[in-house]
């Protein structure tokens, strides 16, 4: 097999959609910019759940009815979108963390690197420490741990879909019996394991497939609500947005029960369709949909910006930097979609070049598992590089692994 046929319809593309994106993306990197300012930022990663098991049940339902599913073309198009943007990332990353760590440090970016190469990053944040403990903001890479849950789904859904589907009056009650599993075990677990309820695929599925389950509903059935409705919907889902993002906290037991708030908010914006008031006028203007388009990307650049500036100045950073590095991903973010990402999306690639970049992918998982064999590599001498760095280094993140976050010593961490 020389090429990938192209086969596959995408679903209709929707510009509130991208805008949606936009707004979980946004509260996102201002959570982790602006703690203070926005504390429920972080439940925009539940809005990305929702959206990704919509679109992704919406191909594989469409193309799955019209019989032009097909998986080796399916798992290529993860790859081009996925892929070429996370190399660069990480890359760079090591790069940085090169110059900038500690031995310790860097052993643990290895480490981390390998779990974002081989989407297990979820698995392996796990085994260390709360996404809200102080010792997060030493860790470039934390926020691939929502990369790896999405991965784990595009595993496990299509299967099931394909396999489950061919019984159209078996197919909704299944879908509903996974969520509601999946939900009551985050729900019950909550409050029993924290961590392993924030990072598991197991806790956060029905979320993903809260979206998927949207999509079967309205590919199999028309909509004729009214525009009164729909703009209800629309307007009800966008304050239950608003409402997470400023009312939710990490003092809260999360997700448990509150992860129902970002979850319904995004169900019902995208269930109001294209034409309803918020998803029309507010989140299909242009400067949202271009955020949208530059998502993926952004949440990837700017959170290992700011974890590294954070080092450097011993975590002091005022206002006006932060805002330089938030332009600085956004640069960075829009450069990466449009010479690197877009281009590769768009193209009709052989089945050797996606081959290619997973092998890649993999050699950059492999020298950062390597990194973390040879104990951050000591040989590097990063103490001659630059003296006055390295006492920044010290005071923001080495005493974080030292002084008993449980971190210090990666051989103690487990997959």
């Amino acid at each position: 097999m020389n090429s990938i046929a192209k086969t596959f319809s995408p679903p209709k593309y929707r510009a509130d959609i991208d805008g949606l994106r936009a707004i979980a993306v946004l509260s996102v990197v201002l959570f982790h910019a602006f703690p203070d300012l926005l504390t429920g930022g972080f439940t925009g990663v539940d809005v990305f759940f929702v959206i990704s098991g919509f679109l992704i049940s919406s191909i594989i339902f469409e193309n799955y009815d019209n019989k032009k599913f097909d998986f080796i073309e399916f798992y290529s198009r993860r790859i081009k979108r996925i892929f070429p943007a996370l190399i660069i990332v990480l890359i760079s990353s090591y790069i940085l963390a090169w110059f900038i760590l500690l031995d310790t440090e860097f052993k643990q970016l290895g480490y981390h690197i390998f779990g974002g190469a081989s989407f297990t990053s979820n698995l392996i944040l796990w085994s260390e420490v709360s996404y809200f403990d102080n010792s997060s903001d030493s860790k470039p890479l934390l926020h691939l741990w929502s990369l790896g849950i999405e991965e784990q789904f595009y595993i496990l859904w299509p299967l099931l879909i394909i396999l489950f589907n061919k019984n159209k009056y078996f197919f909704k009650p299944f879908l509903l019996l996974i969520i509601l599993l999946s939900f009551t075990y985050n729900f019950i677990n909550v409050k029993i394991d924290p961590t392993a309820t924030f990072y598991s695929i197991f806790t956060r599925f029905w979320e993903l497939a809260a979206g998927g389950l949207l999509a079967y509903f309205l590919i199999r059935n028309s909509n004729n609500k009214s525009n009164k409705l729909n703009n209800l919907f629309s307007i009800f889902g966008f304050i239950l947005l608003i409402y997470s993002f400023y009312r939710i906290s990490n003092n809260l037991s999360f997700p448990g029960k509150w992860a129902v708030i970002p979850v319904l908010g995004s169900i019902f914006i995208i269930y109001s369709g294209p034409n309803a008031v918020i998803n029309k006028y507010i989140l299909a203007n242009k400067f949202l949909v271009w955020i949208g388009l530059i998502s993926f990307p952004l949440y990837l650049w700017h959170w290992p910006l700011i974890t590294f500036t954070r080092i450097l100045y011993s975590n002091q950073v005022d206002n006006k930097l932060m805002i330089g590095i938030l332009f600085l991903s956004t640069l960075l973010a829009w450069f990466t979609y449009w010479f690197i990402e877009k281009p590769i999306r768009h193209r009709s690639l052989k089945l050797s070049q996606t081959l290619l970049i997973s092998f890649v992918l993999l050699l950059v998982g492999i020298v950062g598992y390597t990194t973390y064999l040879l104990n951050g590599i000591p040989a590097r001498n990063v103490h001659h590089y630059n003296k006055a760095l390295i006492d920044h280094t010290k005071i923001s993140s080495n005493e974080n692994f030292v002084n008993g976050c449980g971190i210090s010593k990666p051989e103690e961490m487990s997959l």
